[in-house]
């Protein structure tokens, strides 16, 4: 058979219908597993109904036929698990470990049980079923007010005004009576202490516990935590928390060159994160939130963030057609990461004014494209959508679809910094405190608290 379109993308498909096509397979074999390599290849582990000879003749034909249907995309080996051979059994106990059920139904075939091992080198955490449960503790305790919630913001695409919304965010919340501390995860650009405090007040920061806790066990999460205190920023009775990604200098690449994003490596930075956290929320208790500002993209720790950490997910979008191409799978990995689905406020970032004559077209048009990506992660056709259906995998805060606006403002267009000793910084700052801490932001909120079912103004 001639290779044609046969790519990475197709080479699974074009294995299963080989085998699938294959005489006596279904009725000899009870499993297959397709094991896809870092470079693509694909080896084929076959649990057979009995037990048979590796030579049986039909395994060499099996083989040719696999090498012609997939080319280079076939390793060259089908493996075929068998329970007498002590030396094998270690590494067929790995592979039903980590394999998970193929997308398509075996039943098809003849009864067989069909399942995919991928072998990554990196983007662990935007694959797989994901935790039972997000970490390091459960909704329920947030709900309960035993622990805090974990919200990670993010964006598909840069330029979304993320790290200001956060900030926004943690301003309101900590004017409501919330206990609120920020992390910056976004380690490859860090900038969410900038807004708050100038570069020198920065010592060290997530970056410096990922490096120094293996090596040095007194370490803890509160080592360069900043305290922001400014009573301009009017914050009410409890100053806000800041860990920083570190501090930026001659050593902060070789740092960021060390810290392991390969979950196939080691399970080091799980580990770790799970007990920054616990250290952090038990250094500062009782919090009430923990705000994460995550990396664009789908970058490791971004992934980690969202489908490991988060309690809840704040959601920046636009207009733009790429960051729609990339949010549908975005909200998958989100719908699938944990047994209940993560809650997500879906933002309209540089949404135009109300005043705007467009204003209207575009949030309609905005929340068509949201429904759109809800639909096509939930499989829902259009009559689902005609109807009105809530067809969506992933819970959005108070009504399918909701979004909240955040209109662009003058003052957000520059440099962001809540914080100077100049004379004119006093206004200034007052200035951009109640831009961050207007209409829009308060509705973001007012969102966001509904994740966790607590009443509008609850901490």
């Amino acid at each position: 058979m001639a290779l044609g379109d046969l790519r990475f993308d197709t080479a699974l498909d074009r294995a299963r219908a080989a085998l699938a096509a294959w005489d006596g397979l279904a009725a000899w074999t009870a499993a297959v597993t397709l094991i896809r390599d870092v470079q693509g290849r694909i080896t084929v582990f076959l649990e057979p109904r009995r037990a048979v000879a590796e030579d049986e003749p039909f395994l060499e034909g099996l083989q040719r036929r696999l090498a012609a249907d997939l080319g280079p995309y076939f390793s060259g080996d089908v493996w075929i698990a068998n329970p007498a051979d002590a030396a094998l059994a270690s590494m067929e106990a790995i592979i039903r470990a980590e394999r998970v059920p193929a997308p398509w139904d075996g039943r098809a075939d003849g009864g067989m049980a069909w399942y995919v091992l991928e072998r990554r080198i990196a983007k662990e955490y935007w694959h797989g079923p994901g935790a039972a449960e997000a970490w390091p503790w459960s909704s329920a305790e947030v709900r309960a007010g035993r622990r805090p919630a974990i919200v990670t913001f993010y964006s598909y695409k840069g330029g979304m005004g993320r790290t200001a919304t956060l900030a926004a965010a943690a301003l309101v919340l900590a004017q409501r009576g919330c206990r609120v501390a920020m992390v910056d995860l976004d380690l490859e650009a860090p900038g969410l202490s900038s807004l708050f405090v100038p570069d020198d007040a920065v010592a060290s920061g997530v970056i410096d516990y990922l490096m120094e806790k293996p090596l040095r066990p007194d370490w803890q999460a509160g080592s360069g935590v900043v305290t922001i205190a400014d009573p301009r920023l009017a914050l009410g009775d409890a100053p806000l928390w800041l860990v920083p990604a570190g501090r930026v200098n001659e050593h902060y690449l070789e740092k960021l060159a060390r810290i392991d994003f390969q979950h196939q490596v080691s399970d080091r930075l799980p580990r770790l994160m799970k007990q920054f956290f616990t250290e952090l929320a038990d250094a500062y208790a009782p919090l009430d939130f923990i705000l994460l500002d995550a990396r664009a993209g789908f970058h490791d720790l971004g992934g980690l963030a969202l489908t490991r950490l988060a309690h809840a997910v704040v959601l920046l979008a636009n207009l733009s057609r790429p960051t729609w191409a990339g949010l549908p799978v975005v909200l998958q990995r989100l719908a699938g990461s944990q047994a209940q689905a993560v809650p997500v406020v879906l933002v309209y970032a540089g949404a135009p004014n109300v005043r705007h004559a467009g204003a209207d077209a575009d949030m309609a048009r905005f929340r068509a494209m949201a429904e759109g990506a809800y639909l096509r992660v939930s499989g829902a056709d259009g009559a689902d959508a005609a109807s009105g259906k809530d067809a969506s995998a992933v819970p959005v805060s108070a009504a399918p679809f909701a979004t909240v606006a955040l209109p662009w403002h003058e003052a957000l267009r520059g440099e962001v910094r809540l914080w100077g000793d100049a004379a004119d910084d006093t206004a200034r700052i007052r200035n951009l405190v109640a831009v961050l801490t207007g209409a829009p932001y308060q509705e973001l909120v007012r969102r966001l608290l509904m994740c966790f079912r607590q009443a509008d103004g609850e901490a």
